[in-house]
């Protein structure tokens, strides 16, 4: 391998937003080791510029696996991007103790331990980035999505914290805030949040039949971007000479911050509830 490329571990890349990520970053002078649970769903991807590796997020011995035949192939890592996750949607009263320890192992635990990994190699180096793709969700909750969006509140503060313990190495940590994205991210979280539509014994049947879905909650349809808007901003956090701790990814997440800021919480709970049709007994 070249020695003088920088080197950059991308995680989630079958799809999406890590995908393009792999794309853009290798077509602009990066070497890029890009991950997947299913290798086979990567062969497109591989060329000169773009090496890829089995890694499933949600296993230990995998993360440490992926790891390490980076540092041994490429000699270093400049960068890691946090891409991979899911959403483990249903109601909060009834989703089983697994799928909470499976959504967060994947969405937090694995992007921490990974970074715990990488860091290391670029102490050694005297710096590095880590960027955990985020989502404007991380400090907006929505109905039917508890799961999701506390792991990436959960990743917002880790990664607050992180930045300052490695301010020492020059080792800089950001956060990607993605909007609506047009990615298969929504249509697998409607798959699982079917189980409890279909549920007859759900108390929450009706409401999941006749109110907003996933989709709408997070802006998917016209709004949604592209995910090489995503990979661009990506790049931007691996690249720039003094990166941001955050970066809003996409307009509706530049729209929808601010608000924040100003819309007290009753207000968007009372809007929440009409979109998903929690706002009376049925």
């Amino acid at each position: 391998m070249a020695s003088n490329l920088p080197t950059v571990l991308i995680t989630g890349c079958s799809s999406g937003i890590g995908r393009a990520a792999a794309i853009y970053c290798a077509a602009r002078g990066w070497r890029v080791f890009a991950t997947a649970r299913r290798i086979e769903t990567l062969r497109d991807l591989q060329s000169e510029q773009i090496y890829i590796l089995p890694l499933d997020v949600a296993d230990e011995k995998s993360r440490i696996d992926a790891v390490e035949q980076v540092v041994r192939r490429a000699g270093r890592i400049d960068a890691l991007v946090n891409n991979a996750a899911y959403s483990q949607a249903g109601p909060l009263a009834e989703v089983t103790l697994a799928e909470m320890r499976a959504q967060f192992e994947t969405n937090l635990f694995g992007a921490l331990h990974l970074a715990q990994l990488v860091i290391p190699q670029m102490r050694k180096q005297n710096a590095g980035r880590i960027v955990n793709v985020g989502s404007v969700v991380g400090r907006l909750a929505f109905p039917f999505g508890g799961l999701y969006c506390g792991s990436k509140y959960a990743l917002e503060a880790i990664s607050d914290a992180l930045r300052l313990e490695l301010k020492p190495w020059g080792i800089h940590v950001s956060v990607v805030e993605p909007g609506g994205v047009l990615t298969k991210f929504a249509e697998n979280a409607e798959r699982n949040l079917a189980r409890f539509r279909l549920n007859p014994n759900s108390a929450y049947r009706a409401y999941l039949k006749t109110g907003g879905g996933i989709r709408e909650a997070i802006g998917v349809g016209s709004l949604g971007s592209a995910p090489e808007t995503v990979a661009r901003v990506i790049h931007r956090a691996i690249s720039a000479r003094f990166p941001r701790p955050r970066y809003q990814a996409t307009l509706d997440a530049w729209i929808v911050w601010p608000l924040l800021l100003f819309i007290p919480d009753w207000a968007k709970d009372f809007a929440l509830a009409r979109i998903f049709g929690l706002h009376r007994r049925r």
